[in-house]
């Protein structure tokens, strides 16, 4: 198997349970996907954390390995670092927050953006990142943030994605991609396998679904 895959996140996936800081048991998923979205982090490379949330540690991470990182939420307190300290104080205590670097608030470029108008420049991105947001939207909402997604992508860029499933319609997922002119960038499989990352934690059961995407 190859990281390029596009694929459901098995139990012997590489996982991370201390990124940046040790992460909530209630999100078991979170080990997952940050292990596997951390291997597009290139060093040269000018990147998005898009609707990034307010303590999660993605952004952080790729402001340690990426020459320039952008980060956008729709939430009010992306803009303020004081409001970031304290979501990171109430999720996961002073101690943690007082530990993290400087550059984690003054390095990062926050923007308060939604995903259907994203304030950058056409082709600006080398990776777009996305952790389990899309699955959340309307269907017209989802649509639109692709095609935002790709016009902000560059050419040869590549679009990281997560999503919770059945959350997310797969079928329908194809079809969009095709409709704004995006394509997975390796193989793919929809089949869930046997030893599947799940949860059960907030109702239905989940599955997790990891997608590497590319313009065509």
């Amino acid at each position: 198997m190859s990281i390029r895959d596009s694929r459901f996140i098995v139990n012997t996936d590489e996982k991370d349970d201390h990124f940046i800081f040790t992460l909530p048991v209630t999100w078991n998923s979170r080990p997952y996907e940050y292990a596997w979205a951390k291997q597009f982090a290139n060093s040269n490379d000018v990147v998005l954390d898009s609707a990034c949330g307010i303590c999660h540690p993605f952004k952080f991470y790729l402001a340690d390995h990426c020459r320039e990182v952008h980060a956008c939420d729709l939430d009010n307190r992306i803009l303020s670092k004081e409001a970031i300290y304290q979501d990171i104080v109430d999720v996961f205590g002073e101690r943690v927050a007082d530990s993290l670097p400087a550059h984690y608030f003054d390095g990062i470029h926050y923007c308060r953006a939604n995903l259907t108008y994203l304030p950058y420049s056409n082709q600006k991105f080398d990776t777009i990142f996305c952790i389990s947001v899309l699955e959340h939207l309307e269907d017209p909402i989802m649509v639109q943030s692709f095609r935002e997604f790709h016009r902000v992508l560059k050419d040869d860029g590549q679009l990281v994605l997560t999503f919770d499933y059945p959350l997310i319609n797969l079928a329908r997922l194809q079809q969009v991609l095709t409709e704004v002119g995006i394509q997975f960038s390796g193989d793919v499989s929809f089949e869930i396998p046997e030893d599947v990352v799940y949860s059960d934690l907030y109702g239905p059961r989940l599955f997790f679904f990891r997608a590497l995407l590319k313009k065509k």
